[in-house]
């Protein structure tokens, strides 16, 4: 009866709605293991827009709207010690911009500060740690 004042198959919604928090559950376990691995674009398209999600007790991250069509857009916020173990897009292209603080690249072995972006190409591996309290933009184009 609730279903007919509604017009929709509410059961099915919450279904739905379970399945894709599951879905976005598995993705943050895969990013917190010690190798993260593969992070594809679709599993980081889970992630719901305008709510800030915490991977962890060091990193959140807040999905924005898409730009461009399909360019996936983050914020992220790293306290000091925060990490993105070791990890590739196999399917995006990353451009990570660092708003405010200071990170390194643990396979490079670079640093970058303030206002300095980095790119990592399809499939490139890498591990980022925060050196001080950071906030990043991170695009991710397929």
């Amino acid at each position: 009866m609730f279903d007919k004042l509604f017009g929709r198959n509410l059961f099915k919604e919450l279904r739905d709605i379970n399945k894709s928090q599951r879905e976005l559950i598995h993705v943050i376990d895969d990013m917190n293991r010690e190798y993260a691995g593969q992070q594809s674009y679709s599993d980081l398209a889970k992630f719901p827009i305008l709510v800030e999600i915490y991977l962890n007790d060091k990193i959140s991250v807040t999905r924005k709207n898409n730009i461009f069509g399909n360019m996936l857009v983050f914020i992220t916020t790293m306290k000091i010690g925060g990490s993105f173990n070791e990890h590739f897009h196999p399917d995006a292209i990353e451009s990570t911009e660092v708003v405010s603080g200071r990170i390194k690249d643990l396979k490079q072995g670079s640093e970058y500060k303030t206002n300095e972006v980095i790119h990592y190409d399809k499939g490139e591996v890498h591990d980022i740690l925060a050196l001080e309290e950071t906030k990043l933009k991170v695009i991710f184009k397929p």
